[in-house]
């Protein structure tokens, strides 16, 4: 199985923009950019796409440890990537 992402960027580090996309549809053209990084821009940031990720392969490993189906699992939750420290070059 493979699955594939891709990304476009256009411009310099604060004032340029891009895009990401998957190959299953679910992201198209997502837009991104400095602000969507490091502000409280419109857009994604590879934080909350690791944190999605990271809570979806943990419901998983729940859902694991029930192999015959007894119980009913329902995860839902938050995982939360915080930005520390950035270098003052990004402020």
């Amino acid at each position: 199985m493979q699955r594939k992402g891709s990304a476009v960027w256009q411009g310099g580090l604060k004032e340029g923009k891009g895009t990401i996309s998957t190959d299953s549809g679910v992201l198209k053209q997502t837009p991104y950019s400095f602000s969507t990084r490091f502000e409280n821009g419109i857009g994604t940031n590879p934080e909350e796409l690791i944190a999605a990720a990271y809570f979806q392969t943990a419901s998983a490993i729940l859902a694991s440890a029930d192999p015959g189906n007894a119980l009913i699992l329902v995860a839902e939750g938050d995982c939360v990537l915080a930005q520390q420290n950035i270098p003052e070059a990004l402020a």
